[in-house]
């Protein structure tokens, strides 16, 4: 082996130095440039997330308001609802005594319609008996008159039987 001097040695440790001074500025010059990227980098994408942010608050923004305009065209809607149905209500409570009323004067039509019912079938009823009463007596009358007009045709009978007999030449007897 060969044998080393101090100066030998300083050199030598001086040119490793210098290589690792290059390497670590090398190495420096790298990590700066890849932080730098990445800031850069970093920065572009958070640009772009406010800008999403941004366009999605005045998207919600806009919303609300259309949703509020929504909302208070409902509430007049809603309260022209209100005063229909308060107008509706004093309405349907006269037609509830108008009907009633109307509801009190049919039941007195139909109490009325049943009493003229009852009063014409026992008109009816008793004129059909009365009738029928009548065709009955008419009945035995006829046949009595019937009776009374065989006895007097038999009784004619007789006596012109009667008559004959009594006007007839008495029979000379040879």
């Amino acid at each position: 082996m060969t044998e080393l001097n101090q100066n030998d040695l300083s050199a030598a440790i001086s040119e490793i130095e210098k290589r690792m001074e290059s390497r670590a500025d090398r190495v420096e010059r790298e990590s700066d440039r890849r932080a730098d990227a990445y800031r850069k980098e970093q920065e572009a994408r958070d640009l772009l997330y406010a800008e999403r942010f941004e366009a999605m608050s005045r998207r919600l923004e806009d919303r609300d308001k259309l949703i509020d305009s929504k909302l208070d065209g409902i509430a007049g809607k809603i309260s022209g609802i209100d005063l229909k149905v308060d107008g509706f209500e004093s309405k349907i409570d006269a037609a509830v005594v108008q009907v009633r009323k109307s509801n009190r004067a049919t039941l007195g039509g139909m109490l009325t319609i049943g009493i003229a019912i009852v009063l014409g079938v026992w008109g009816v009823n008793s004129t059909i008996i009365s009738s029928a009463s009548g065709i009955f007596s008419a009945g035995q009358d006829s046949q009595k008159s019937q009776q009374a007009n065989e006895n007097i045709l038999r009784d004619t009978q007789d006596l012109l039987q009667q008559l004959k007999q009594s006007q007839s030449p008495p029979k000379a007897d040879k």
